[in-house]
Protein backbone atom coordinates (compact mmCIF):
# COMPACT_ATOMS: atom_id res chain seq x y z
CA UNK A 1 0.00 0.00 0.00
CA UNK A 2 2.91 2.45 1.02
CA UNK A 3 4.52 1.88 -2.42
CA UNK A 4 1.21 2.94 -4.50
CA UNK A 5 1.42 5.96 -2.20
CA UNK A 6 4.93 6.68 -3.58
CA UNK A 7 3.91 5.81 -6.81
CA UNK A 8 0.70 8.17 -6.91
CA UNK A 9 2.92 11.23 -5.19
CA UNK A 10 5.91 10.03 -8.31
CA UNK A 11 2.97 10.07 -10.89
CA UNK A 12 1.58 13.80 -9.40
CA UNK A 13 5.55 15.57 -9.45
CA UNK A 14 5.57 14.08 -12.54
CA UNK A 15 2.98 15.69 -14.49
CA UNK A 16 3.29 19.17 -12.89
CA UNK A 17 6.44 18.99 -13.86
CA UNK A 18 5.46 18.16 -17.46
CA UNK A 19 2.90 21.24 -17.08
CA UNK A 20 5.28 23.50 -16.26
CA UNK A 21 7.47 22.68 -18.60
CA UNK A 22 4.64 22.62 -21.46
CA UNK A 23 3.77 26.15 -20.16
CA UNK A 24 7.25 27.81 -20.21
CA UNK A 25 7.42 25.96 -24.28
CA UNK A 26 4.29 27.92 -24.63
CA UNK A 27 5.17 31.30 -22.98
CA UNK A 28 8.46 31.34 -25.23
CA UNK A 29 6.92 30.71 -28.24
CA UNK A 30 3.89 33.51 -27.73
CA UNK A 31 7.22 35.66 -27.24
CA UNK A 32 8.90 34.76 -30.46
CA UNK A 33 5.86 35.36 -32.45
CA UNK A 34 5.44 38.91 -30.34
CA UNK A 35 8.73 39.67 -31.74
CA UNK A 36 7.37 38.47 -35.65
CA UNK A 37 4.42 41.18 -35.02
CA UNK A 38 6.79 44.20 -34.25
CA UNK A 39 7.95 44.05 -37.27
CA UNK A 40 4.98 45.19 -38.71
CA UNK A 41 3.76 47.58 -36.26
CA UNK A 42 2.80 48.26 -32.09
CA UNK A 43 2.02 44.99 -30.42
CA UNK A 44 -0.33 44.32 -27.43
CA UNK A 45 -0.84 41.39 -25.40
CA UNK A 46 -4.45 40.36 -24.93
CA UNK A 47 -6.09 37.76 -22.66
CA UNK A 48 -8.81 35.61 -22.93
CA UNK A 49 -10.52 35.98 -26.29
CA UNK A 50 -7.45 36.76 -28.52
CA UNK A 51 -3.47 36.77 -27.82
CA UNK A 52 -2.25 39.94 -29.54
CA UNK A 53 -4.09 43.18 -30.72
CA UNK A 54 -1.39 45.04 -33.88
CA UNK A 55 -1.77 48.38 -34.61
CA UNK A 56 -0.11 49.26 -37.97
CA UNK A 57 -1.29 53.23 -38.70
CA UNK A 58 -4.82 53.64 -38.73
CA UNK A 59 -5.65 49.55 -38.55
CA UNK A 60 -5.64 47.33 -35.70
CA UNK A 61 -6.00 43.36 -35.95
CA UNK A 62 -7.23 41.22 -32.84
CA UNK A 63 -5.11 37.93 -33.33
CA UNK A 64 -5.70 34.75 -32.08
CA UNK A 65 -2.95 32.07 -32.14
CA UNK A 66 -3.49 28.08 -32.74
CA UNK A 67 -0.63 26.63 -31.52
CA UNK A 68 -0.27 23.95 -33.85
CA UNK A 69 2.65 22.28 -32.90
CA UNK A 70 2.28 18.51 -34.78
CA UNK A 71 -0.77 19.38 -35.97
CA UNK A 72 -1.28 17.66 -39.49
CA UNK A 73 -4.83 19.88 -40.36
CA UNK A 74 -6.48 22.67 -39.19
CA UNK A 75 -10.28 23.24 -40.30
CA UNK A 76 -12.41 25.74 -40.35
CA UNK A 77 -16.12 23.72 -40.23
CA UNK A 78 -17.95 26.96 -39.61
CA UNK A 79 -17.60 30.30 -38.01
CA UNK A 80 -18.11 28.79 -34.52
CA UNK A 81 -16.40 25.55 -35.05
CA UNK A 82 -12.63 24.94 -35.92
CA UNK A 83 -11.37 21.40 -35.46
CA UNK A 84 -7.38 20.47 -35.55
CA UNK A 85 -5.87 17.01 -36.26
CA UNK A 86 -3.24 14.99 -35.68
CA UNK A 87 -1.97 11.40 -36.04
CA UNK A 88 -3.96 10.31 -32.68
CA UNK A 89 -7.22 12.00 -34.20
CA UNK A 90 -8.84 15.60 -33.91
CA UNK A 91 -10.56 17.74 -31.56
CA UNK A 92 -12.31 20.79 -31.61
CA UNK A 93 -11.30 24.32 -30.77
CA UNK A 94 -12.79 26.59 -28.17
CA UNK A 95 -13.20 30.43 -29.99
CA UNK A 96 -14.06 32.30 -27.10
CA UNK A 97 -16.33 34.10 -28.96
CA UNK A 98 -13.65 35.23 -30.62
CA UNK A 99 -16.03 35.07 -34.06
CA UNK A 100 -18.19 37.43 -33.22
CA UNK A 101 -15.76 39.94 -32.43
CA UNK A 102 -15.88 43.64 -35.02
CA UNK A 103 -12.70 44.77 -36.80
CA UNK A 104 -10.39 43.04 -38.48
CA UNK A 105 -9.30 39.35 -37.33
CA UNK A 106 -6.35 37.58 -37.81
CA UNK A 107 -6.42 34.09 -36.91
CA UNK A 108 -2.51 32.98 -36.90
CA UNK A 109 -1.54 29.09 -36.92
CA UNK A 110 2.24 28.46 -35.56
CA UNK A 111 4.01 26.60 -36.48
CA UNK A 112 2.54 25.62 -40.13
CA UNK A 113 0.70 22.22 -40.35
CA UNK A 114 0.42 20.23 -42.99
CA UNK A 115 -2.88 21.66 -44.07
CA UNK A 116 -5.47 24.80 -43.71
CA UNK A 117 -9.09 23.71 -44.58
CA UNK A 118 -12.50 25.18 -44.98
CA UNK A 119 -15.72 23.30 -45.04
CA UNK A 120 -17.60 25.18 -47.45
CA UNK A 121 -20.57 22.23 -46.81
CA UNK A 122 -20.51 18.72 -46.12
CA UNK A 123 -19.05 17.82 -49.76
CA UNK A 124 -16.56 20.71 -50.22
CA UNK A 125 -13.49 21.38 -49.02
CA UNK A 126 -10.89 24.12 -50.44
CA UNK A 127 -7.31 25.34 -49.02
CA UNK A 128 -7.24 28.33 -47.25
CA UNK A 129 -5.18 31.16 -48.58
CA UNK A 130 -4.02 34.18 -46.75
CA UNK A 131 -6.41 36.79 -49.02
CA UNK A 132 -9.36 34.43 -48.19
CA UNK A 133 -12.16 35.56 -46.28
CA UNK A 134 -13.15 33.03 -43.65
CA UNK A 135 -15.95 34.00 -41.85
CA UNK A 136 -15.06 38.00 -41.35
CA UNK A 137 -11.21 35.85 -40.67
CA UNK A 138 -8.15 35.94 -42.08
CA UNK A 139 -6.17 32.58 -41.74
CA UNK A 140 -2.56 33.16 -41.79
CA UNK A 141 0.88 31.15 -40.99
CA UNK A 142 3.54 32.36 -39.51
CA UNK A 143 5.58 32.64 -43.28
CA UNK A 144 2.62 34.56 -44.38
CA UNK A 145 2.80 37.73 -42.51
CA UNK A 146 4.85 39.75 -44.21
CA UNK A 147 3.16 39.04 -47.60
CA UNK A 148 0.00 39.61 -46.29
CA UNK A 149 0.90 42.97 -44.45
CA UNK A 150 2.38 44.62 -47.20
CA UNK A 151 -1.00 43.27 -49.36
CA UNK A 152 -2.94 45.59 -46.54
CA UNK A 153 -0.79 48.59 -46.71
CA UNK A 154 -1.04 48.82 -50.69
Amino acid sequence: MQEFIYFLIFLGIAFILLWLFLQSIKKKNMEKLEIELRQFGEVTRQKDIYDFTLQIENSIYKIKVIYASNLKEVSFNSKKHWQVSNASGSKMLDTKGFETLSGNKIILIYPTPERVLRYINENEVVFVKPSMDIWGMNVLCLNDLEAYFTQVKE
